[in-house]
């Protein structure tokens, strides 16, 4: 009985914890998507200045790379979504 109720515990917490997780994943997705419609240039400025460096991308290759991601993400805002 103790184990048995050792495991639905357990099993009850997986269960808050990973709902929580979805909770705060949905709210940063649906804050992005706002920021993404109303801040646009902030978020490609974002992208620009900041996420190429993260990922090494070299400052020679960045500013030809940033004008085809912008162009790119212009036209798929979503798409900003999954950077």
């Amino acid at each position: 009985a103790g184990a048995i109720a050792g495991a639905v515990s357990m099993l009850a917490g997986e269960y808050v914890a990973t709902k929580s997780q979805n909770e705060v994943l949905h709210g940063e997705i649906t804050l992005e998507r706002r920021h993404i419609q109303y801040f646009r240039e902030s978020e490609l400025e974002e992208l620009r200045g900041h996420l190429l460096n993260i990922i090494g991308i070299c400052s020679t290759e960045q500013q030809q790379l940033s004008d085809q991601l912008v162009d790119y993400y212009k036209h798929n805002p979503e798409a900003l979504l999954k950077v």
